[in-house]
């Protein structure tokens, strides 16, 4: 059972990264938006490149990074990854402060009010937060890349499933601390039992 204690410790970098999440997913709209008023006033599109060969250029590259976010994903919250990095949280903890979006982690009276497991837990949520961070960056890059596809052929529309794709994707991924404590606190507990 996840302790009350490393919850509380949480919350306000939890409320900071719900904040981020917030704007990746806002972002594939305002890209929408910003492509509608790039071409508003377009009666006739004059593309100078060839149409065809960027729209399927553009959506190979929106491929990748799809899926590259989805494997990325897998691989760093996957249990081998996390158990290195709650394990080797601890041998770290001498050497340098922890950084997260709020400040270190692992420093002030808070912190070292911690049960081991929950330190360990705190640090590990470092590990978590930047992993999400690069994946909702990954699935962002698809709306920038419709963007850029309407500033290449003058035509909103094509940014319209690059937009959607990304909205989509990035709303597929919230930060669900909870859910990554629970699946975290076991392997915290048997990184502190082999030590």
């Amino acid at each position: 059972m996840v302790s009350t204690e490393i919850v509380r410790f949480l919350a306000p970098r939890a409320r900071v990264l719900n904040m981020i999440w917030g704007a990746f997913a806002v972002a594939p709209l305002i890209y929408v938006l910003v492509s509608w008023i790039l071409t508003k006033n377009i009666v006739e599109p004059q593309p100078s490149v060839d149409v065809e060969l960027f729209k399927s250029l553009f959506a190979a590259l929106a491929l990748v990074c799809a899926v590259g976010s989805t494997f990325f994903r897998r691989w760093a919250t996957s249990e081998r990854v996390l158990q290195g990095k709650l394990s080797g949280a601890a041998a770290s903890a001498g050497r340098a402060a922890v950084g997260s979006i709020a400040g270190p982690i692992d420093a002030g009276p808070e912190f070292a009010n911690l049960s081991e497991v929950d330190q360990s837990l705190a640090r590990g949520f470092v590990h978590w937060q930047t992993s999400l961070i690069v994946v909702w960056t990954l699935r962002e890059a698809l709306a920038i890349f419709g963007l850029v596809l309407v500033v290449l052929l003058q035509e909103f529309s094509v940014v319209l499933p690059f937009a959607g794709a990304s909205l989509a994707l990035v709303l597929l991924q919230p930060p669900r601390v909870q859910a990554f404590l629970e699946a975290a606190e076991s392997l915290a507990r048997t990184a502190s039992i082999s030590r």
